[in-house]
């Protein structure tokens, strides 16, 4: 295998036209570094899924490509390390040192390719659908030892009403744990599935043909049907299947559907106590940016490949982050902004980076592709984890300004938005990173030990009119807090008293940050 080690990548931040977002540009990309695949290959980058120190990218001509190539980081270096498979690849994941595909061995998907990398070296398996007339690995996602596979144009009577097959692998083989069928003429379960931990969600189609999605629990007795969400087809309001599904270990979902060329749009969703709703919509405007996201880590990438740029088709990756709500901060765009590059034609977001792939990058030959690295910085502070509506059906945003400090005595301000009004409130914090109880309806991620401050009243009289602040400087500055001091990551929310959620408080989302001298 020919060997390219990771370079410097050369690509310019774009500034944003609308001054309401440049001013408050508090995320923003930088390029990190270029990775490439084997000389005389096309379309590298097809897909790319990173999870640690392991990266996989799907290289081919077009969809689907012919194969995965695996690469691990060692000293910081992307180093290729291996390929899945010689096969058609239809979709593929994977989790540590196990990946899944759904393989093309004939005219349609026939068999699942399971491979595990043992000693050093990726051993195959293959498994036909369990259903006769079924197309397995239509799509594919894993998580631990639990591997989802779909067959979304499976008809079992009916006419694509789809399947969905949960499996876990024992080392050696798969064992078939749990079969769900769409249920009705049209279903198309599992267009898109995904899964994070004890919960899997599979897109399904109401009788209309908009999108929802069903979501299915592991419990004792083994894997049920939780619920649909319908929401997301309220939020679309359109007959139109998702376009992407994913469910991260952030606590937030992302849905995107598209309208032909002419609209479009993404949707975070959240699940609470008291069930699945949707955290905001993002409408992709007319025509639609962006087609693929990723959403993970408090922000959310968007791969507009078409955008035009300087040159038609260059490119570009467009970032979301949240201060005191969603907003765009940063547009990044190749400085080789050639024509057809297709910078962003697959985007990942892991672990604080950026991994956007450029399919019509010809660095190597014609088509090759490429897949660039970008870090994420936020500054001062990131807004991480998510807060569900509280009962005046609003969500309570968190906001800052200043820069956190242990030397100025004041200036570093958080602040709440949107909360319920005339309510006890106050800020709650610590300095021991994130966790994920639930509080209220939303989720406190402050793990502990936490310390309460600043208690105060909302203010208010309107459902969602309450707000709240609270100088992090001026906490320093009273001594009161020994823990708050030069070095220290701190999380934080507002929590305040709603008497009707299911604990009877609620809280904002949250922010993270570090003191500075």
């Amino acid at each position: 295998m020919a060997r390219r080690p990771l370079t410097i990548g050369s690509v310019a931040l774009i500034a944003l036209a609308e001054s309401a977002v440049a001013q408050l540009n508090t995320s923003s990309l930088a390029p990190e570094a270029q990775l490439y695949g084997v000389v005389g290959e096309q379309g590298f980058g097809l897909k790319v899924q990173v999870e640690g120190d392991r990266m996989m990218v799907g290289v081919g001509t077009a969809t689907p490509f012919p194969k995965v190539r695996v690469f691990d980081r060692v000293a910081g270096v992307w180093t290729p390390s291996g390929v899945l498979s010689t096969n058609l690849v239809y979709d593929f994941d994977f989790d540590g040192d196990l990946a899944v595909a759904g393989e093309i061995t004939g005219a349609a998907v026939q068999r699942l390719g399971v491979h595990r990398r043992i000693n050093g070296t990726w051993v195959n398996s293959f498994y036909s659908a369990p259903l006769a007339g079924a197309q397995i690995g239509q799509v594919v996602a894993l998580d631990g030892n639990t591997i989802v596979a779909s067959s979304f144009s499976y008809d079992g009577g009916l006419t694509d009403q789809g399947v969905v097959w949960v499996f876990e692998n024992s080392g050696t083989q798969l064992n078939l744990v749990a079969t769900f069928l769409g249920g009705g003429d049209g279903a198309r379960l599992g267009q898109r599935v995904a899964i994070e931990g004890e919960r899997i969600l599979a897109s399904v189609q109401m009788p209309n043909g908009a999108a929802e999605f069903r979501s299915f629990l592991r419990g004792p007795s083994g894997w049920q049907v939780e619920s649909n969400y319908s929401g997301l087809a309220t939020s679309f309001n359109t007959a139109v299947p998702l376009s992407q599904l994913d469910w991260g270990d952030d606590g937030l979902g992302l849905a995107t559907a598209r309208v032909g060329s002419s609209d479009g749009k993404a949707v975070v969703f959240g699940r609470s106590l008291t069930g699945w709703f949707t955290e905001t919509v993002i409408p992709l405007g007319v025509p639609p940016l962006g087609y693929e996201f990723s959403l993970d880590d408090g922000v959310l990438a968007m791969g507009n490949a078409d955008y035009d740029g300087a040159h038609q088709d260059s490119g570009a990756v467009r970032l979301w982050a949240r201060h005191q709500g969603w907003r765009q901060m940063d547009v990044e765009s190749p400085l080789n902004s050639a024509q057809s590059l297709w910078f962003g034609a697959h985007v990942n977001v892991r672990d604080g980076k950026v991994f956007a792939s450029a399919v019509g990058d010809d660095s190597l030959g014609f088509n090759h592709g490429v897949v660039h690295q970008l870090g994420v910085t936020h500054s001062p502070a990131a807004v991480v984890c998510f807060a569900a509506p509280h009962s005046g059906g609003c969500i309570a945003r968190i906001a800052f300004t200043g820069t956190p400090s242990a030397s100025a005595g004041s200036g570093f301000v958080l602040s709440a938005s949107s909360a319920r009004p005339a309510a006890s409130g106050a800020l709650l914090f610590g300095v021991s990173g994130l966790s994920s109880p639930l509080l209220g309806g939303g989720l406190r991620c402050v793990a502990p030990p936490r310390t309460i401050a600043a208690p105060q009243q909302t203010g208010g009289s309107t459902s969602c009119s309450g707000s709240m602040s609270a100088d992090v400087n001026a906490l320093i500055a009273s001594g009161n807090f020994p823990h708050l001091v030069v070095g220290a990551q701190v999380t934080a929310t507002f929590v305040f008293r709603d008497p009707l959620a299911p604990f009877g408080s609620s809280a904002t989302d949250t922010a993270q940050f570090f003191i500075g001298p």
